[in-house]
């Protein structure tokens, strides 16, 4: 079958092998994409509907379809939505979206995941918050946990991605590019060291962590602000789970740390259930599901 697959974090990969893939949307029999909201994702998505192309978006990554729902309201254009879990499934009806039109696939990433390694020490990694630019609380936040790793002798790594300044946390960086084949085994990799995830948003990576069993700690200290200059995100709250760790003040970071690490189990099933609800991590086989879903329209 001939495809046009736009792919996004690696998302997208494992689909490639699969298809006969095609440059143009006038020669593909269906358009793969992981969004149709924004620059050429949005250009394919219109140029597919106006010949008539059967169109299927892909959840990229964790709360990906909070792009279709409120406060960020995008039109969904793709026939078919794949969705990791329930949770996005219900996202998108209780917002209109017709139940015919989303499937529940679950999602490759977590195969790429390796066991936890044994180690002597005590491991902290920070996800800085992914963003539009590298916002001034992350370095707010790794300075704080440099502090604090230094004074209890804790090793500290830091997981940043293309948009994060790297001149910053190159003393603990861990660098993977979301366009590169190898950012999710990269990831992978980092979170296989961490006893302890601090981070500020609950997404892709956090999730991934959880799937591990690791103690998250979200601090919720960047205020609203937009994304690529779109003012709706001003409106947009973080849909913390009840699988992490919340502090809003950087205060208590060192008292919360030092509790998730005495107590790795207090959350243990709150991180097995948001697993299981958005991310599927329960479903049988999630590529072939996909493939599946995308040659219906063969």
């Amino acid at each position: 079958m001939k495809a046009i697959i736009r792919d996004h974090n690696g998302i997208l990969s494992e689909l490639k092998p699969h298809f006969e893939l095609v440059n143009t949307v006038q020669e593909a029999e269906v358009v793969v994409l992981w969004q149709d909201i924004i620059a050429m994702g949005l250009c394919i998505a219109k140029l597919a509907k106006q010949l008539h192309k059967p169109l299927v978006v892909i959840q990229h990554g964790a709360h990906g379809m909070e792009d279709y729902v409120p406060p960020l309201s995008n039109k969904l254009l793709a026939d078919k939505v794949l969705v990791w879990g329930q949770y996005d499934k219900d996202q998108l009806m209780d917002n209109g979206i017709s139940p015919k039109r989303i499937a529940i696939t679950g999602t490759t990433v977590f195969r790429h995941l390796k066991g936890r390694t044994p180690h002597k020490g005590t491991h902290i990694l920070f996800s800085p918050e992914h963003w539009d630019h590298d916002i001034e609380e992350n370095l707010t936040l790794y300075n704080k946990l440099k502090e604090i790793c230094k004074k209890n002798e804790w090793e500290l790594k830091v997981k940043v991605m293309e948009r994060h300044d790297k001149d910053r946390y190159k003393e603990h960086m861990v660098y993977s590019d979301r366009e590169q084949p190898e950012h999710l085994d990269i990831c992978a990799d980092v979170l296989s060291w961490a006893d302890v995830l601090v981070s500020v948003s609950e997404i892709t990576f956090e999730l991934m962590a959880q799937a591990l069993d690791i103690p998250v700690i979200c601090c919720e200290i960047s205020p609203p602000r937009t994304f690529l200059n779109n003012p709706r995100y001003l409106e947009l709250k973080k849909p913390y789970s009840k699988a992490v760790k919340i502090i809003k003040t950087l205060d208590t970071l060192e008292e919360t740390v030092k509790s998730q690490l005495e107590n790795p189990d207090e959350l243990q099933a709150e991180r097995r259930d948001v697993t299981l609800l958005r991310g599927g991590i329960h479903i049988e086989d999630p590529l072939q599901k996909m493939i599946e879903a995308i040659k219906q329209y063969g």
